[in-house]
């Protein structure tokens, strides 16, 4: 098993919720969507709605502005 494979166990069915403050990056928005997608954690951005209109629309994620 895999470093990744061994973390997803170990939150899996946890409801984490991770605060992402680089909201508006590409890169975070699309690992945010890939967790939350993969019901391993809770998105929140610290980007104002403004400023971060890509952020994942998913019923995990909340805005902490």
């Amino acid at each position: 098993m895999d470093l990744i494979q061994s973390l997803e166990q170990k939150i899996t069915g946890k409801n984490y919720s991770i605060v992402f403050p680089e909201g508006t990056d590409p890169r975070i928005l699309g690992a945010a969507v890939r967790l939350a997608s993969e019901g391993l954690i809770q998105p929140s951005s610290l980007a104002s709605r403004v400023k971060s209109k890509r952020w994942p629309k998913t019923k995990a994620s909340r805005w902490a502005s």
